[in-house]
């Protein structure tokens, strides 16, 4: 496909560059992109999830069955449903007819100052469909390693909200094997999902795309550790047109 056009940037500030004013400019090509960050939920443009199962492992999905749903907290009420109007936003609601299995929702609690706090809700594909997803190669690397890609006095960092959960899923066998069960009933999600065996894979598969070479110029120097994008560049304006060119 063309490679999309590029859009022009401000113009460089005059002298020397601070660290207050190469933030400044940073901020200048963020609000050139400024889709980028809306507050939206965000696309990833070009990746799609599918989960591959191994040989025999639909009908070992089918013989594990639908998980019964998991209870509610309690004392936790108001915070799990504010979570789980969040979870739903990632979510189909479906009618239960001919699942093939359905996965736990698991409330993450902590304790601060003596008081109980629901920091999140886990989907538990452990128990149901990780076991038979075929693993996805890929190159596992060391901070350090990443780090070395950024060599440069001028760096940024760019945090990828959500993740996995840009990755769209559209294959239906891949979205009805990643079911889920909550009080309000079943549904399918319509995005990569965090506790997924092949999450990490396909999503660092992508990104590495996406930063060496899917521009059709070569690689730009920047490193990802999880849902963070570093950047850098030897002098501030080939940090900037690395910055630019990421977004």
């Amino acid at each position: 496909r063309p490679w999309l056009e590029r859009r022009a940037l401000p113009q460089l500030p005059d002298g020397e560059i601070t660290q207050e004013i190469g933030e400044a400019y940073c901020k200048k090509i963020c609000a050139v992109y400024s889709e980028v960050f809306d507050g939206g939920k965000g696309v990833f443009k070009g990746a799609e999830a599918t989960m591959v199962l191994k040989p025999g492992g639909l009908e070992q999905i089918k013989k594990s069955g639908v998980r019964p749903v998991a209870k509610c907290p309690y004392g936790l009420e108001d915070q799990y449903e504010k979570h789980l109007d969040k979870l739903y936003e990632d979510l189909e609601i479906i009618d239960g007819k001919d699942l093939i299995t359905a996965s736990q929702i698991v409330p993450v609690i902590e304790t601060k100052d003596g008081v109980r706090v629901l920091k999140r809700l886990a989907i538990n594909f452990k128990s149901t469909v990780n076991e038979y997803l075929e693993d996805i190669p890929d190159v596992f690397t060391t901070c350090s390693d990443e780090l070395a890609k950024v060599a440069g006095e001028y760096r940024s960092c760019v945090d990828l909200q959500g993740a996995y959960k840009q990755v769209l899923l559209t294959d239906q066998l891949s979205r009805k094997i990643l079911a889920v069960v909550t009080p309000r009933g079943y549904a399918i999600p319509n995005r990569l999902m965090f506790g997924v065996k092949t999450a990490p894979a396909i999503f660092n598969a992508n990104m590495r795309k996406l930063m060496h070479s899917c521009n059709g110029r070569g690689p730009i120097k920047c490193a990802q550790m999880v849902d963070d994008v570093c950047l850098s560049g030897d002098t501030p304006e080939e940090h900037f047109a690395n910055l630019a060119e990421f977004l």
